[in-house]
Parts: structure tokens; sequence; C-alpha cells
């Protein structure tokens, strides 16, 4: 399996004021999103959030997940990426969208098979990844950052 995922718990407002610089970190840190040829989500009980990364130094299949109770992991999701590493692509049911670095990628709910890819396995992309519930379908949209125009 190339999707792994850790859960973390709702806390109290009351608690969190408790906690030294330790428990804040082991309760909202994510420390390692990004990992050579994994993907690594932390499914969140705010809000049913999910976010992480991916670092493909092969192909990886993302795949759901056991809180998700679904077949695929974007059956009742939406997702946005962003790549902050080399170029990448990412192929959403046989359609291909090529990211380059600080581009970005919507994929709304309903999506099934998705594939993360590097163009260099070894100078990958890396991925980061948001996802959240949602309960209408918009289309899969990419957003290339800007090039600027040079002025004379």
């Amino acid at each position: 399996m190339s999707t792994k995922f850790e859960t973390r718990y709702a806390n109290s407002p009351e608690t969190v004021k408790a906690y030294n610089t330790t428990q804040l970190r082991d309760e909202f840190l994510i420390d390692k999103p990004m990992v050579d040829g994994e993907i690594n989500l932390v499914y969140t009980h705010y809000d049913r959030y999910i976010a992480g990364g991916a670092v493909p130094t092969k192909p990886l299949k993302l795949e759901s997940i056991d809180p998700l109770k679904a077949e695929h992991f974007l059956d009742r999701r939406e997702m946005g990426i962003i790549n902050v590493g080399a170029a990448g692509k990412i192929e959403i049911d046989g359609t291909t969208y090529e990211l380059a670095h600080k581009d970005a990628l919507y994929i709304g709910m309903g999506a099934k098979n998705v594939v993360f890819h590097s163009v260099n396995n070894s100078d990958p992309a890396k991925f980061y990844i948001n996802s959240a519930p949602a309960h209408q379908s918009y289309p899969t949209k990419k957003q290339a950052l800007p090039k600027l125009i040079k002025s004379n």
C-alpha cells in the first residue's frame, strides 16, 4: 500500500492551554509529510480535514483509507495539490496533468484513479496535499504559477 496515514483526534481548547511544547508538537505538527516513494497523510477530526504529501520516486496510486469508508479516496471528497518539488504529473482517470514547481491542481469529488508521477524519479516532484469533504462535484482544474512579464 503506497498510501500511509495517521489519525488525529480533536482536542478541547481548555486541554490545549495546558500543553507543553512537546505535547503541542505531538498533537498538531505533521512531522514528515514528504517521504521519498510514499504518500503520507494525516486524517484529522477537525472537520475531517486531511493534509499530507506525496513524493513519487515511482508511480504512487492514491488509495482510500479506512476512516473514509469509501471505495475511492475522492468518492465524497475534493483535493487541492501544490507541487513544491521538481516537475511532476498527476494522472486522474486517464487524463494527465503536468505540474511544474509551484503549480496547483484542484481535483473535484468523484475522481476514481489518481496516480502521482515525477518527470525525473531521481529529482522527484513533491506534492503537498489538502483534502476536505465535498457535497458537489466541480471539474478538475490546473493553475500554473503566472510567469513574470519583463518590462523594457
